[in-house]
């Protein structure tokens, strides 16, 4: 199968690989899947707000409070300077 990339891709793609000294598959492979990565994170950040104009959204006042609760049940921790 032939992927059809654009000429401006490749060449970033090839100064990665030249800058980088990797093999142009693990290049690939960090550039597609960091891309992919952010169009799921854009995504969600998307549903999110469509969630927040719903009024679907948890307030804020009750999200300090659960998390006050929480840090209340662990205790203090010996480990902070």
């Amino acid at each position: 199968m032939e992927w059809p990339i654009a000429p401006d891709l490749v060449q970033r793609i090839a100064e990665r690989v030249r800058a980088t000294e990797r093999d142009p598959a693990d290049v690939l492979d960090e550039v597609l899947r960091a891309g992919f990565d952010a169009l799921e994170e854009e995504a969600a950040i998307a549903l999110g707000d469509a969630e927040l104009e719903r009024g679907e959204g948890i307030p804020h006042e009750d999200v300090m409070r659960e998390l006050a609760r929480v840090l209340e049940q662990l205790g203090p921790r010996d480990d902070v300077s």
